[in-house]
């Protein structure tokens, strides 16, 4: 039987639940007010590597494979060119993250992922590589702004997405009714927005604004990613993204002097050439404190759900884990207490 569900913001956590219950012949309803997405302006790097002790990223085995699946179907489905893969390349910042480098590039789990230590200083004279350098292969990046435009045209053009606030007001939870409709259940994914509504407001939601900028230069490879203290993404026609800053419990949505200020900073510990500022964004992401995402059901009102906390590997996490919560919503299959939001309860 065919059940409606009203889904509160058409990000990256939105579009994705939205899509999985409607492959599995549900109705979908997306409202979200088009203000700011952090879904369209983050890089949408997809990265194997948590470079912090050169670990893979949390559950990366399943995420990965996944979610390059996911991607080229949807490709395929919206006609539309988003999903790049791209080598990374790494310029260590120590000898000791060098040696992790080699160690773990030395096991066989991390085969697919790190490629052999390079030396870095004649082949890239405009880096600060001197102590090395590796390439993190399996990686790449979504175009997050053709993406998230693209999916938003889909379900406007199917009716299934409106450009509207919601109001908390007009929500009756106990019968998850919105304003003069009953639906089966109605799943949050407002991103940051959500510690401004009152629903699973216990839940620890930080407000982590992010900025990013985008300069001209000729003197960086367009076919690799870089990476030490920053980002560095290629574009085409000579543009990169550059990023980020990470501002804790900041909800503005301005770019700001001093986060440029933090970007060129960054940018100046990798990258020894010129480069021309095109421009700088800035955008917010929902971030938890014990960097899991939050999933799951609330204990007061059987019909609210909530999928959030995608933080900065979200294009990694979003199409697995969106499945995860379709089969929450529609089997009652708890997801795992790590991520689930009872382990706040």
């Amino acid at each position: 039987m065919k059940k409606s569900y009203l889904i509160i913001g058409a990000g990256l956590a939105g579009l994705t639940i939205a899509y999985q219950l409607k492959k599995r012949g549900q109705q979908v309803l997306l409202l979200d007010k088009g203000e700011n997405h952090s879904s369209s302006i983050a890089a949408g790097i997809v990265n194997p590597m948590v470079f912090r002790r050169m670990n893979k990223s949390w559950r990366l085995d399943d995420f990965l494979p996944f979610s390059e699946t996911f991607y080229k179907e949807l490709e395929s489905l919206l006609e539309v060119s988003f999903y790049h893969p791209i080598p990374i390349l790494r310029c260590f910042s120590s000898l000791q993250e060098k040696q992790w480098w080699l160690e773990k590039s030395a096991k066989r789990e991390y085969e697919d992922y790190l490629h052999d230590f390079q030396n870095g200083n004649t082949e890239h004279p405009l880096l600060h590589c001197e102590f090395g350098m590796g390439k993190v292969k399996s990686a790449y990046w979504i175009n997050t702004s053709v993406f998230v435009e693209n999916f938003q045209k889909y379900f406007l053009t199917n009716n299934e997405l409106r450009v509207q606030e919601f109001h908390s007001g007009d929500l009756f939870p106990a019968e998850a009714r919105y304003e003069d409709k009953i639906y089966d259940g109605i799943i949050f994914c407002a991103g940051h927005a959500q510690k401004y509504l009152p629903y699973f407001h216990h839940l620890p939601i930080e407000q982590t604004k992010g900025q990013v900028m985008t300069i001209r230069t000729n003197e960086l490879s367009e076919t690799e990613s870089l990476n030490r203290k920053c980002f560095v993404l290629p574009l085409g026609k000579k543009l990169f993204k550059v990023g980020a800053t990470y501002e804790w419990n900041n909800p503005t949505l301005h770019a700001t002097p001093d986060g440029l200020h933090d970007l060129q900073d960054k940018l100046s510990h990798l990258f020894k050439g010129s480069y021309e500022l095109i421009k700088q964004d800035a955008g917010i992401r929902p971030t938890v404190k014990d960097r899991r995402p939050l999933l799951g059901q609330s204990d007061e009102y059987n019909h609210l759900y909530l999928f959030n906390g995608l933080g900065a590997k979200g294009y990694m996490m979003a199409p697995l884990l969106s499945l995860e919560m379709a089969e929450l919503i529609l089997e009652g299959k708890e997801p795992p207490m790590e991520y689930n939001i009872k382990r706040f309860s």
